[in-house]
């Protein structure tokens, strides 16, 4: 993937992909570095799942209970987490859901645009 030269979105114009059922992003990214707005309702989860990439994160709207290498936590609106390589994570919103900016680098592929 070449270098993304400067560029400028608007959350509204970027057309979300269902990631985990129900549970959305919305994918932005360059060479080394991602940025997914992520939206899970209330009754959705993010199931445990590891992979590669670290995960750095945002609490933007809402709150949820994350699970990060065994370990549990609420988090609210302008909390920060950090998900290491190859880590098991999980989420589970409070009844107003939870809308996160996570960042992954390098790039998830499966989180690209298909060709």
């Amino acid at each position: 993937m070449p270098d993304r030269p400067p560029t400028f979105f608007a959350w509204d114009e970027i057309v979300p992909r269902e990631l985990f059922p129900g549970v959305t992003g919305q994918i932005v990214s360059g060479t080394n570095v991602m940025l997914s707005r992520v939206t899970i309702p209330a009754g959705s989860v993010v199931p445990p799942h590891s992979h590669p990439h670290e995960q750095a994160g945002w609490v933007v709207e809402g709150d949820a209970t994350f699970t990060i290498g065994g370990v549990s936590r609420h988090l609210k609106v302008g909390d920060y987490y950090f998900i290491g390589s190859n880590v098991t994570h999980a989420v589970v919103p409070g009844p107003d859901g939870i809308i996160g900016l996570d960042v992954f680098g390098p790039p998830r592929a499966d989180y690209l645009p298909r060709e």
